[in-house]
């Protein structure tokens, strides 16, 4: 009788062992689908934003973090979502579990943004007024480089109408160009540049806020399964556990 009985409770807790492992595999699931639903909700805000956006590197840094705010929200709706789908919950139950257990559901902190944006801010406004700059003087010295084009042109030729053809043949463009000056250049690479660092901007910022949520997402379902579901599974093992070694005890205790 008692090795048939410990027998059974063996089987059961085996059984027990093999609903735990699928447990943490479900898990593992809810965790890989939500990390998927916030990367890909996170990059298609930001192609969206930078598709709409005005090119230029010129943020509102008001407006945008007050958009990155609103995105966090919906992240943030949909990740109690998940939890609630994992943990058999509706919203406000989800909620209430994440206060029980004194988690915040936030995936990344305001202030992290808005630091980040204001050093790139900083290192941006920078070199932008060097090259401002360079298309300022690069301006003024076509200017006066054609003043005094034209000024020695009237000396050197005398015919004013031959000096007027020198003008128009472009020879004060000539000589301003092998000079090395252009700012119709100057302004267009500034435009490039521009364009250049604000999508090496965003696209960083974007794989920032990825990591973060993903980070923060795992975290807390992890440690929402270790407080919930693996906290039964352990008090059940530890029953099961103590049955049959009661159940060993005696059979030996009979034997001898």
């Amino acid at each position: 009788m008692f090795r048939e009985e410990i027998f059974k409770k063996e089987i059961l807790l085996y059984a027990h062992e093999i609903r735990r492992q699928r447990a943490e595999w479900e898990t593992a699931e809810a965790v890989d689908e939500t990390l998927c639903f916030l990367t890909d909700e996170i990059g298609r805000w930001f192609k969206a934003y930078s598709r709409h956006e005005a090119t230029g590197f010129r943020f509102d840094l008001t407006a945008l973090t007050e958009e990155l705010a609103h995105l966090r929200q919906t992240l943030q709706a949909g990740l109690l979502e998940r939890i609630g789908q994992r943990f058999g919950l509706d919203g406000e139950q989800a909620m209430s579990l994440l206060a029980q257990e004194h988690f915040a559901s936030d995936l990344w902190q305001e202030q992290t943004v808005e630091d980040f944006l204001r050093d790139v801010s900083i290192l941006v406004r920078g070199w932008l007024a060097e090259k401002e700059g360079s298309v300022f003087w690069a301006g003024q010295a076509e200017y006066w480089s054609r003043r005094v084009w034209g000024e020695a042109a009237h000396r050197l030729i005398p015919n004013p109408l031959l000096a007027a053809l020198a003008e128009q043949a472009g020879a004060g463009e000539k000589m301003v160009a092998s000079l090395g000056v252009d700012s119709r250049r100057e302004k267009e690479e500034l435009t490039r540049g521009m364009e250049r660092r604000r999508e090496g901007a965003l696209l960083a910022l974007e794989e920032r806020l990825k990591r973060e949520a993903s980070r923060r997402a795992a975290q807390i379902l992890y440690s929402l399964h270790d407080r919930v579901i693996e906290r039964r599974f352990v008090a059940k093992t530890e029953v099961l556990e103590a049955t049959l070694s009661a159940y060993e005890s005696e059979s030996l205790a009979q034997e001898a």
